[in-house]
Parts: structure tokens; sequence; C-alpha cells
């Protein structure tokens, strides 16, 4: 038994630490709208997670050899969509028959395959961040190792003893798989959010004095390496702080929206906008 907890360990470690590296592949959550090459390099880390596993085989009994390669594909299937769930899927099934073909091999293919679509299926119809979701994906996992086991091991009493190892091992592995793969794109959205609210105005939604210094430094190196000229448009609201004096300051944040407003339809996407502090407003045309 000691053994065993130290495959099933070892198997989760290496689920973790690969699911972290994937995390790295891109800095917005992957998802089935990212770019092709980016869910194709997705499929690929998973396959190769997935081939890993198949290597580090857990002994659930004397001569009885399992792993977790499916889990990456429930993580292909459930965030990623066709492209990654195929080519992880395809891998696998290459992969099993290269070692062999006999009733095992077309079971795990059988699966695999039941894996990705189930996995796609309970996705498209209930929301994907819920709980109640990877909850489901996981026990419906579960419940196909326990019959794939049931299939491939006609002795009821290795069956048993089997199925104590396989069934904790594959719940707890694809649970804690799509808990860490949840967290780590909740975390990216969030991240993305804070970014674009530092870079922006709270006033006028325009880009604020940072947003352009960033900026403008960035496109000042692209135009000396390209030869290329700008426009800069410096624009100040005269008067402005009679408008406050007179009115009040809510009246002068109007004024400062209304404006921002003004200016955002007139430059549209043609110029890059940002307010540089108090009535100040800046306006940088390329070309």
């Amino acid at each position: 038994m000691k053994s065993i907890l130290f495959d099933v360990l070892h198997n989760v470690t290496l689920l973790m630490a690969g699911f972290y590296l994937l995390g790295k592949l891109s800095p917005l959550p992957i998802t089935r709208e990212s770019p092709r090459l980016t869910r194709v390099l997705y499929g690929l880390a998973l396959s190769m997670i997935s081939l890993l596993l198949m290597q580090m085989t857990i002994e659930a009994a004397p001569g009885v050899m399992i792993d977790l390669r499916h889990v990456p594909v429930i993580v292909a299937a459930y965030f990623g969509g066709v492209i990654p769930t195929t080519i992880v899927t395809v891998a696998i099934i290459v992969y099993r028959f290269s070692l062999g073909t006999n009733l095992a091999a077309f079971t795990a293919f059988g699966f695999i395959v039941a894996i990705a679509l189930g996995t796609s299926l309970i996705v498209r119809e209930m929301p994907p961040y819920a709980k109640r979701t990877f909850t489901l994906v996981t026990l419906y996992a579960t419940a196909l190792h326990a019959l794939v086991l049931w299939i491939v091991l006609p002795k009821q009493i290795l069956l048993l003893e089997v199925m104590s190892v396989v069934i904790p091992a594959s719940f707890v592995s694809s649970w804690l798989a799509l808990l860490i793969i949840r967290d780590i794109r909740l975390t990216k959205q969030s991240l993305r959010v804070l970014r674009q609210k530092a870079q922006l105005d709270f006033l006028t939604g325009l880009n604020n004095s940072r947003a352009f210094n960033e900026y403008f430094t960035d496109l000042k190196q692209r135009l000396i390496l390209n030869k290329q000229s700008i426009v800069l448009l410096t624009i100040d609201i005269d008067h402005f702080k009679r408008i406050n004096d007179t009115y009040g300051h809510e009246a002068g944040d109007e004024v400062l929206r209304q404006f921002a407003s003004r200016l955002r339809d007139g430059v549209a996407e043609s110029g890059y906008l940002s307010r540089n502090g108090g009535e100040e407003f800046s306006v940088l045309f390329e070309g």
C-alpha cells in the first residue's frame, strides 16, 4: 500500500507541475477563441503530460498497472475546445496501439474517446467555472474508469483490490487538476482586469498619463527603426477652473467626461487618446 501511495503522489505531482507550466503558455486564459497556434501548443503540451503519465504507471495490484492519462484529456476538453482535445486524444491512442493490439488497447481507446466527448458535452451544457460542473465531470470520468477495469479485470477479488486504489486516485487527481486550472485561469483574468484599470483614467475612461508614457516610449523606438513620423496633439480646456469654481467639481467632472466622449467619437480608432491630468488631453496619430 505504501508503494501505491507513493506512485499516486508522483503522478499527482507531475500533473500539478505540468499544469502550472502549461499556464505559462499564454498570458491570457486559453479558450476555444484563443489563436489556433496557441491551442495547438496547448494540445501538444497536454499530450506530453499524458505520455509521461503513461510511463509513470501505478501498480494497483500484482501485475496490474494503471495510469492517469485521461486527466489531461479532461482538461483539454473542459477548457481548450476541439483542437487541443483532438491532439491529446490522438496522441494517446496512437501511442497505446503502438504497444500492442488487444482487448485492453481497444478498451483504452473507447475510454479516452468517451472521456473527451462526455466532458465536452457536459461543459457545453453547464457553466464551466461552477463547482458542480467539474464535480460532475470528475464523477463521470471516475465511473468510466471503473467500467474499464470491470471489462479488463475478470477476477472479482482482484477487481475490488484494484478499484480501491484506482477510484480514489482517479477522482482526486481529476478534481485537483480542474480546480488548479480553474484557479490559474481566474487569476489571469483578474490580473488582466487590474492591468487594464491601472492603464485607464478613472473619470473619463481614456488612457491615463502612465499608459501614455509607456505607449509613447515604445512608439518612439519603433518609429526610429522604421523611420516613420507621428503627430502629437495636445489639448487643454480653457478657463476650466472657472467651471469648478462657479458650478462645483461635479459639474467640472461632467464637462471632462463629455469632452472625453467627444474626443473618442472624433478620433475613433485612428489615434491614441489619453488624459494626461486635470483638463489636459493628448492624441497620438501615427503616420
